[in-house]
């Protein structure tokens, strides 16, 4: 298995170290969500329309995503087949979710982290393939492999099809960071916390592993897997390593 995405993003006592690393990690043949999208974008956008069509459209995607990366396609396809069964055992546990629904439903949902259909992109089309995405796909590979749910490393756009929408400021699509001027830099504590807030919670509500949205651990009113739980010691964590807006810097 090829080597990629350097150091293993590691929680816990590795928090710190590991922001760090991310921080300053930018994935090959990304941009930034104002630039113009790279090939890799356009081919990771393709692959993820592919899912319902003909297994050979998606091995052609595959070497073509692999011509470009300089990645070897046996290794990109092993990643391929385990992101497949990931997807299969996400669909199994949303469907277990929701069969287990009760009268007391309101309650459920409140103090614990029901499950919805993972959002796709629909309108930020330049998130496929950007910085923030693969970075954030890099935390949920690493997450996914340290507690033994992969076999394999995957390469982080497999982490970023699994959770397309991870690291925009905001939920889903909504995005947030037009309220807040000078934040749509990669280079500020609101994205950066963003990219490990959404992965931590993808992996914690979709594949049962990792700490969840209260990634540091610190004091916080909402359960772990609630998308409020952890913003205000995550961004002071981010906060103590970058500006709040490229204003600041």
């Amino acid at each position: 298995m090829t080597a990629h995405g350097g150091s293993l993003f590691q929680f816990g006592i590795e928090l710190v170290a590991s922001c760090r690393f991310l921080m300053n990690w930018e994935p090959p043949h990304s941009h930034d969500i104002n630039e113009p999208r790279q090939k890799v974008g356009v081919l990771m956008q393709e692959l993820k329309a592919s899912q319902t069509e003909h297994e050979m459209k998606d091995f052609d995607r595959l070497e073509d995503l692999a011509s470009y990366l300089k990645y070897p396609l046996k290794d990109l396809q092993e990643d391929y087949d385990a992101y497949l069964k990931l997807l299969a055992q996400r669909q199994d546990r949303i469907e277990r979710s929701r069969l287990a629904q009760t009268w007391w439903q309101w309650t459920k949902s409140f103090f614990t982290s029901g499950l919805a259909d993972v959002p796709n992109i629909t309108r930020h089309f330049n998130l496929w393939g950007s910085i923030r995405q693969l970075k954030c796909g890099k935390v949920v590979c690493d997450t996914l492999y340290e507690h033994g749910v992969t076999e394999c490393r995957m390469h982080p756009i497999f982490g970023a099809l699994l959770n397309p929408t991870g690291g925009m400021v905001g939920a889903g699509e909504d995005d947030l960071e037009h309220l807040i001027p000078g934040t749509q830099s990669h280079r500020t504590a609101p994205v950066m916390h963003a990219i490990v807030h959404d992965a931590a919670g993808y992996c914690y509500n979709y594949h049962g592993v990792g700490p969840g949205y209260n990634y540091t651990g610190g004091w916080t009113l909402f359960p772990t897997g609630k998308p409020f739980s952890g913003q205000g010691m995550g961004l002071a964590l981010w906060r103590a390593f970058l500006p709040w807006s490229v204003k600041d810097d």
